[in-house]
């Protein structure tokens, strides 16, 4: 072997430029598999297939057998037994081994509007199959088994970059203008629906349909307490007596002018303040009762002779 490569000296019949390049097949069928899949994309509805689907540990991950006395190969699987009213689902966008860590850049295609969890979710497959023997749903705290669980998007979070560094942003719907607005830190710009599926998708953030009021208990307990709060106001308004304001006088009962009862004029003319005779604007001023008051030199004049004696 060393001979037909490389020949028995330095110089003679090695075969330097002819080897041939070995790729392996696996290798080989595994990256064109991937590079079609990135450019294909993958949908949400393969990421929950991907999730709960049964997985065996590796060599590495071995779990201990308490039957058997020693480590296995066992297998794992994940089942959504139940869904929030508000459903965040994250994207796996970091990948993370011993040898690697990287961003995952795949095109995850998920639906604005629509995405039915029926199927996956283990409570309502058992409480319908329960509802329809006859039992008692009720009171195993399964409700609304024949509502679908149906969700619509509202809201997105992106990462922009890689490992080293990166930037996010956020797409939001208004339910009030019906409109998708796009948040890059301080700036705020109205969007378009089809700018809010990329390949950036970090976090999505989904909400169910339904006829009642979403929350759960916790709704349920604060409309509980509005409606004792209300109930509580009637009472007290209830029990205190009607208090019934008085009326005001009318305007004909009023006095026009601030005089007294007896001063109220008449056709015969006025009263003055100091006499009972009747005095009409063309007469002349009534005279005074107890005379014209002392002037200031015969009062001076007095002084003087009152000082003389």
């Amino acid at each position: 072997m060393k001979a037909y490569y490389f020949g028995t000296s330095q110089f003679e019949n090695s075969r330097w430029d002819e080897w041939v390049l070995f790729v392996h097949v696996e290798y080989l069928e595994a990256k064109e598999a991937a590079a079609a899949q990135k450019s294909k994309g993958i949908t949400l509805d393969n990421c929950l297939a991907e999730f709960t689907k049964e997985e065996q540990l590796g060599e590495d991950d071995l779990w201990y057998c308490l039957h058997c006395k020693k480590h296995q190969q066992a297998t794992k699987k994940f089942d959504l037994w139940k869904v929030p009213d508000i459903l965040a689902v994250h994207l796996k966008r970091f990948s993370n081994s011993r040898a690697l860590r990287d961003k995952i850049d795949t095109f995850v295609n998920f639906p604005i509007e629509g995405l039915d969890l029926t199927c996956l979710v283990g409570e309502r497959r058992v409480g319908t199959r329960l509802a329809q023997s006859g039992a008692d749903i009720n009171g195993l705290g399964i409700r609304d088994v024949e509502e679908p669980l149906v969700y619509d998007l509202y809201a997105v979070d992106e990462h922009l970059g890689g490992l080293g560094g990166g930037h996010y942003r956020a797409y939001a719907f208004n339910h009030v203008t019906e409109q998708w607005y796009h948040f890059d830190d301080s700036y705020v710009m109205q969007s378009d629906v089809s700018h809010v599926v990329s390949s950036n998708a970090y976090l999505l953030f989904y909400k169910r349909r339904s006829n009642a009021s979403l929350g759960g208990k916790t709704n349920e307990r604060i409309e509980e307490a509005g409606r004792k709060a209300a109930a509580e106001v009637e009472e007290e308004n209830a029990a205190e007596p009607e208090v019934q304001l008085s009326t005001p006088p009318s305007e004909s009962d009023a006095s026009p002018f601030p005089f007294p009862s007896t001063q109220q004029p008449s056709n015969g003319g006025y009263l003055t303040p100091r006499s009972n005779t009747r005095s009409t604007p063309a007469s002349s001023p009534p005279p005074l009762d107890d005379g014209d008051p002392t002037t200031l030199e015969a009062q001076s004049d007095d002084l003087i002779a009152e000082d003389g004696l």
